[in-house]
């Protein structure tokens, strides 16, 4: 959601659909029609395993289905009009199409399994939330990894998101939120919680034994946890500084490139959460777009703050201290949720609350989203067991999750031998051509020189197999070398 210059908020949300959608299948076009449907109303999924199959001699044999369906380009044509180029792919030979058959161009994801979607809130009015249309053209990739010798990783579930402005519209106090109904087992007896400085915010069972109920299994003894972790936030409006990492205006203490001497760098991290209850009242779930508005920065969806203590819900009490992050306990030693003021640990457990049906909201903002920008992010869904009670569970989940972390910032190794997909006609360039690549391995600055008198595409490869940088040459008489 996000406000219009004239004032207005223009929000798309969705939980059940129970009164209609918000959203559709598909990217924003000029018409919508029953091709559109037929394209767009989809799940793309791709395998690592089977691309590597097919690219270790692809001459040989078909592509994979799910290779030749991937979602590549768009209907950048009237009547549709929409966006050239749709699902990320590497373009082996660099002409700008997607071209399995003859190329052996092929899908660019991570991990070892990933599911592409997309939607978008443009194609009828909001009917659940109520509100203006935001335009967003809504892109997802989710993705994991199979990795038993690795527990934390094996279990969680990574998600890019890139979020984009197809209206004509130019958006202030723009917020991003991560909705979720944890229902962890018997979804009946949660508590949730929040860790500021890790960006995450999380569910766990509000006793130590999980018990069945309503159709659902529960964890019985071997109680779990869930948890939602920010890995990489929005990109801040730039203000020409390098903003210092904090608790004071323009500070974030649990940002990305705050006070690493780069100006207008920095990303938000996780600026708010908070949760709501399957009931009605004011900490109830959402019903009209301010509703969804309010909550999205932060507030209960009266518009009034959230206090620290109790079930967050004081409004008229003077004394109470204002809390943009709900049960952090005592993860918060920088007292970042409550603005610098020094608070008592807050959870559900030493609040006295009674375990119950939660819904969290993790929420990203504020930012500016003028026409044709693009928000991209990325979470990772970490869960741990532990049949030392649900405290543990939780330190387990928030010791995973410091791991997922570490890995996704590509700072540890993963015990797992994760398969690449081959470069294809690297044999042919290196035969014609004589490089010069240094320094390799690289944490920075890589230099690639070439005596290529052709144009020629250089991709470079993390060592989880995901495309990192596409570079494209064009030789000049007086320079045939090219940094990146």
């Amino acid at each position: 959601g996000g406000v219009e210059g004239t004032g207005s908020v223009h929000l798309a949300a969705e939980r059940y659909g129970q009164s209609g959608r918000d959203f559709e299948p598909g990217p924003v076009a000029d018409t919508y029609d029953s091709s559109s449907v037929a394209l767009y109303n989809n799940l793309w999924k791709v395998n690592r395993a089977e691309i590597v199959a097919w690219l270790s001699n692809p001459s040989a044999q078909n592509p994979p289905q799910s290779v030749l369906d991937w979602p590549a380009t768009g209907r950048n044509y009237a009547p549709y009009n929409e966006d050239v180029y749709l699902a990320p792919f590497v373009d082996v030979n660099g002409d700008g199409q997607y071209n399995p058959q003859e190329d052996h161009d092929y899908p660019d994801f991570k991990g070892d399994q990933a599911v592409y979607f997309m939607f978008n809130d443009d194609q009828y009015p909001n009917l659940e939330s109520g509100g203006q249309s935001f335009g967003a053209e809504i892109r997802g990739l989710a993705y994991g990894y199979n990795c038993p010798e690795d527990t934390a990783l094996n279990q969680t579930l990574f998600i890019h998101y890139e979020i984009t402005n197809r209206s004509g519209n130019d958006y202030d106090d723009v917020y991003i939120g991560l909705w979720n109904d944890f229902d962890i087992g018997c979804g009946q007896d949660d508590y949730v919680g929040s860790d500021p400085l890790r960006n995450l915010f999380f569910a766990y069972n509000g006793d130590d034994n999980d018990l069945d109920c309503q159709g659902s299994v529960g964890y019985q003894t071997n109680v779990a946890a869930q948890g939602v972790r920010v890995l990489s936030g929005v990109f801040m409006d730039n203000d020409l500084e390098d903003n210092q990492p904090g608790v004071g205006v323009g500070e974030y203490a649990n940002g990305f490139g705050f006070g690493d001497g780069i100006v207008d760098n920095e990303k938000l991290g996780l600026t708010s959460f908070m949760y709501h209850n399957n009931a009605a009242g004011p900490t109830g779930d959402p019903s009209i777009a301010i509703d969804y508005y309010n909550m999205l920065k932060g507030s209960w969806k009266d518009g009034s703050e959230v206090s620290h203590g109790g079930n967050g819900y004081d409004p008229n009490n003077p004394n109470a201290i204002p809390s943009r992050f709900m049960f952090a306990d005592s993860s918060d030693t920088l007292n970042y949720a409550t603005f610098g003021v020094a608070a008592s640990p807050w959870s559900e457990f030493n609040a006295g609350n009674l375990p119950g049906d939660r819904r969290g909201l993790g929420n990203i903002g504020p930012f500016s989203m003028p026409p044709n920008k693009t928000a991209s992010f990325d979470i990772a869904y970490v869960f741990a067991q532990s049949d030392q009670g649900s405290a543990a569970s939780v330190d387990k989940m928030k010791a995973y999750s410091d791991h997922i972390q570490a890995f996704f910032n590509e700072e540890v190794d993963s015990p797992c031998v994760l398969s690449t997909i081959p470069g294809v006609g690297i044999e042919d360039a290196a035969l014609a051509t004589n490089w010069a690549i240094y320094p390799n391995p690289s944490n920075g600055l890589v230099t690639i020189s070439s005596d290529n008198q052709e144009q020629f595409a250089v991709q470079v490869f993390n060592a989880q197999g995901a495309l990192v940088c596409l570079l494209y040459t064009s030789p000049s008489p007086r320079d045939l070398s090219t940094s990146r």
